[in-house]
């Protein structure tokens, strides 16, 4: 909760960070730390912005994801996950992960986090105090109680390895073995 300091969080299972990606999301908090109480990273291999890489073409778009934080696709499907994340594998390779980085916006409702980032200010308005639900306080209750929305940093770009029930699966697979490979 200190003032003119930037807090990040940052799942442990955040397997890749593209160059420039805390840069600009630090960036993306202090452009609106007045409106926004918060900031997302562009998290790969979350409900909403699997939704919004799919949208824009930049994923396969069978089976779709419906941006919900709890998509059955996007949240437990192991083989899927494996797909997109052989495409994002794909698009590094390539040079051409420029495709995922997305528009910035305001975000309402509950989200996955993956990485989210606030100013100190901010989160002294409420006391500091998240309980143990802390993904439905974060991005639903703490934005309604200040009346300040969620935004997400487009440019701020990172790779989720895997929600618990995509594990199984992907733990059977050399995906992590690939992103360690990456430089």
């Amino acid at each position: 909760m200190e003032s003119n300091t930037v807090y990040i969080k940052c799942d442990d299972d955040i397997c890749y960070f593209h160059p420039g990606a805390i840069r600009s999301l630090v960036e993306e908090v202090i452009k609106h730390q007045d409106e926004n109480y918060a900031v997302l990273a562009n998290v790969f291999n979350v409900p909403h912005t699997t939704l919004l890489h799919q949208k824009s073409g930049a994923l396969d778009k069978e089976p779709m994801s419906t941006g919900d934080p709890r998509c059955p696709v996007a949240c437990t499907d192991g083989p899927f996950a494996e797909r997109i994340h052989r495409q994002f594998l794909a698009k590094h390779h390539a040079g051409s992960l420029e495709q995922l980085v997305l528009p910035s916006h305001n975000v309402s409702g509950r989200a996955r986090i993956g990485v989210m980032a606030w100013a100190g200010e901010n989160f002294a308005r409420f006391g500091g105090q998240v309980g143990p639900a802390d993904e439905k306080e974060l991005t639903q209750r703490i934005p309604q109680l200040l009346g300040m929305p969620l935004r997400l940093a487009g440019k701020a770009l990172c790779s989720h390895y895997a929600f618990s029930h995509q594990r199984g699966h992907l733990d059977t697979t050399d995906v992590l073995d690939q992103y360690g490979a990456l430089t």
